[in-house]
């Protein structure tokens, strides 16, 4: 999916950036076709939902989320890049 984004590592870092204050390397970041209503449906299927800090057309931040019992609570940074979707989960 990466490979189909036609930007450079240093531009998709800049943009996701930008959109999420969120320091990110590119390889870091897991791709998807999934759109910001996936995962806010997904969140019913976590520990522990969070709280939507942001929700735009193309950017979404998910602070306090725990995707299972036990697991540390984590902030899922998501933006859009056209048909794809790039996400980061941090501490």
């Amino acid at each position: 999916m990466r490979e189909s984004i036609e930007m450079t590592d240093q531009q998709i870092e800049d943009v996701f950036e930008e959109a999420t204050d969120c320091g990110v390397y590119a390889e870091d970041l897991v791709w998807s076709r999934d759109t910001i209503d996936d995962f806010i449906e997904g969140r019913k299927m976590m520990a522990e939902r969070g709280k939507i800090e942001k929700r735009t057309d193309d950017t979404l931040i998910i602070s306090r989320v725990q995707t299972a019992k036990g697991e540390p609570r984590k902030t899922l940074f998501v933006h859009v890049f056209g048909e794809f979707t790039a996400s980061k989960m941090e501490l």
